[in-house]
């Protein structure tokens, strides 16, 4: 049966079938986009030199929410796969009006991918919708998927390693609806949670977490980095005087993080300095008026 380039490809068992791979002009190696770069790790670990990975969205910029430049056209005219998160949707009319022939497939799985086992079961469908797409490089790829899971294990073992140094687990946080997961795999008491976007936070929701962090002897505060996570984080912080972080869910968005691994032990740092900046103020959760004065830092830093 023929399938439609502008057809999306539905994949609940991980199945989909290509009818031609794009390759670029003057190469062998078929093109393949990732939306992020959080999927675009993954591909590169799994293909290696075998396929020319793509990233559409720059890492500091909003996955939910992006706009294709005319840039971007030529990431995707000679594509003949890309792959994107399950909220992506939004993408699918804009990415075949630039590629008519350009397949879509959706990374399944739930649940926030800078969690280690999380990325390894997205890492393993990736693997499988490649496999379906290249099959002569199966075992290429099945290979690579060995030795990603060993790699993404030592990363593991090194951040739990390093919240164990640093005394992290049962810290007391109020922390983003886009980090609660990973807060809690750290071991953090996640006593409340915050919109991401400043849109969505009353004044009355503003109000009762930080009476929240009050009454629970909150120490800092965790946020997202997209998606106007930064401003919640500062807003709460404000109120709260609690120290806050930020956090990224895609590695490139400073020179710490190029890839999992490394945003993985970064995450882990900006827990541990906020947390230590919580002990030096001493009296967690007393409420204290105005924003922290130490020097407000880059993206993904404590402030």
């Amino acid at each position: 049966m023929k399938i439609s380039g502008r057809r999306l490809l539905k994949i609940p068992l991980l199945c989909i079938t290509i009818l031609a791979c794009g390759k670029s002009a003057g190469s062998e190696r078929p093109v393949v986009v990732a939306t992020t770069t959080m999927i675009g790790d993954m591909l590169s670990r799994l293909a290696g030199e075998r396929l020319e990975v793509r990233v559409l969205i720059p890492p500091r910029a909003c996955p939910g929410h992006f706009d294709l430049s005319p840039s971007d056209a030529a990431k995707l005219s000679q594509a003949g796969l890309i792959v994107r998160h399950g909220f992506q949707a939004y993408l699918d009319r804009k990415l075949t009006a630039q590629n008519p022939d350009l397949r879509i497939a959706v990374l399944p799985g739930s649940g926030q991918l800078i969690v280690p086992a999380n990325y390894l079961a997205a890492l393993r469908s990736l693997n499988e919708i490649l496999m379906e797409n290249y099959p002569g490089q199966a075992d290429f790829f099945a290979g690579n998927l060995k030795t990603a899971a060993q790699k993404v294990s030592e990363a593991e073992k090194q951040a739990q390693e390093r919240i164990a140094a640093a005394g992290l687990a049962g810290a007391r946080v109020l922390g983003s609806v886009m980090q609660a997961e990973f807060l809690e795999w750290a071991g953090l008491e996640v006593c409340g949670t915050f919109t991401n976007s400043p849109d969505e936070l009353s004044v009355l929701q503003l109000k009762e977490l930080v009476e929240t962090a009050d009454r629970r002897q909150v120490e800092f505060i965790a946020g997202n980095l997209h998606s106007g996570g930064e401003e919640v984080a500062k807003m709460i912080a404000a109120e709260s005087g609690l120290p806050a972080c930020l956090l990224s869910n895609f590695p490139g968005t400073n020179e710490r993080n190029p890839a999992f691994g490394e945003l993985l032990l970064d995450n882990i740092d900006r827990l541990v300095e906020a947390r230590n900046r919580a002990d030096s103020t001493g009296d967690p959760g007393r409420l204290r008026t105005g924003i922290s004065q130490a020097p407000q830092q880059s993206l993904a830093n404590t402030f």
